[in-house]
Parts: structure tokens; sequence; C-alpha cells
């Protein structure tokens, strides 16, 4: 297995060391780890992460930022699947970075890159601005709280991985570019998405029926 991990707004740069276990995602990393018993490699994908230079982080605009992570991520994979035909991929992302993991399964599911939703073993998204309105733990699978078997397995270990946060749902959406959150991509590994979002954060739970949000926020992004 091998997972690409895509960091939030200012916390990777395309000069990054892809294997340092820094940012939030390390968080989830570092323990993934420190089970896998030599079965799982992870790689931080180096990229802008910024935000027209508003935050800390590079001075792209931020639509131009995802493009990147996009763009490298898929070319990593592209790289893998023919070193490594075997591999099973996974993909980890938070806030920005997120948004960039949920570009790179739409690509995925469309036959836009070098491997198709089988190989996918698990898409785990934090703070998602492309949430699908209201979405559960599992979006497509309310109150599932394990991820559904890897395909070629029975899902015998899976299983027993249960989320400890609530299963209770943001009743909002993400604040994407609407074609980016209203993609159903996701349906394809219904089981194997996981998007964690906090209610109340703008990112991944804005208001429902908010166009000009919607608008200020896509405006904002290629500033």
């Amino acid at each position: 297995l091998m997972v690409y991990a895509i960091q939030g707004t200012g916390q990777s740069s395309p000069d990054a060391n892809p294997t340092s276990d820094a940012g939030f995602l390390s968080r989830v990393l570092r323990t993934v780890m420190t089970a896998a018993s030599g079965e799982v490699d992870r790689a931080y994908v180096p990229y802008d992460a910024g935000f027209g230079g508003a935050v800390a982080g590079g001075k792209q605009t931020y639509e131009q930022s995802v493009d990147g992570a996009v763009s490298k991520t898929e070319s990593w994979i592209k790289d893998k699947a023919s070193a490594c035909p075997n591999t099973k991929f996974g993909l980890v992302g938070y806030s920005q970075g997120a948004h960039g993991v949920r570009v790179v399964l739409n690509d995925i599911v469309s036959g836009k890159t070098a491997i198709n939703a089988d190989k996918l073993a698990l898409v785990a998204n934090f703070g998602d601005p492309g949430r699908p309105e209201g979405a559960p733990l599992f979006p497509g699978r309310p109150g599932q709280e394990s991820p559904s078997p890897v395909p070629g397995t029975a899902g015998d270990a899976v299983s027993k991985v249960v989320a400890s946060v609530s299963s209770a749902a943001a009743e909002g959406g993400g604040i994407a570019p609407q074609s980016d959150v209203d993609n159903k991509s996701y349906e394809a590994i219904a089981g194997r998405y996981l998007s964690s979002c906090t209610p109340g954060d703008l990112a991944c739970d804005a208001p429902s029926s908010a166009p000009l949000a919607h608008l200020v926020t896509n405006i904002a992004g290629q500033s």
C-alpha cells in the first residue's frame, strides 16, 4: 500500500521533504507507519500550498496551488503503478490538500490516470472543501463507521477499524467550486471514502444554498 498525503495551506512547499512527518497529516500517518510492519509506505506531496500570499505558504493562487498538487500526485501514481503493478493506493488530504485529493479521485474515476478505482484502498479527507452537502462520515454510506473491504480482500482487518469520532454529519457542504463539490466520483468507492468534517468549519460545512459564499471563494481562489 502506497499512501500519498496532500497537506493543507501553509503546510507544504515545492521543496518539502516527501518523507518528513510534519503538519497535520503526520498525526495520521505516523500511527499508520508504526503499525504497518513494512507493508505500507507514505509520501507527502510537495506543492506550493499557497493562497496568493494571503496566509503562510506560497504566492501562487489557491487554484494554481491545488492544480500543482494534483499534477504531482497523479505523476507519482503513474510512476509507482508502472514500477510496482501490484501496489494499492491510499490518498489522504487536509483542507486545501483534501480539495486536491478530491480532484485526483475525480480523475481516477473518470479514467484520466494510470489506475482505476479498484486500486484505491482508501481515501481519507479532513476538512474537505469538496465535501458533499450533509455527507456522513462515509459519503454514500450513512451510518457506516468502518471502512469497506479493499478490492480483492475479505475485509477482516479493516472491519476492526472503527471510527472514534461521532458519525453525526455537519449539515453544510464544501465551499470549493460547485463542479468539484457536486461531482459524484466518491460513489465509485463508497465505503472506502472517508470525509471528516468538524461542524462549523467553513471549508467543509458552508451553509446550504449559499451561492454568494461559493462565488466569493471562487474569486478569491483565482486572485
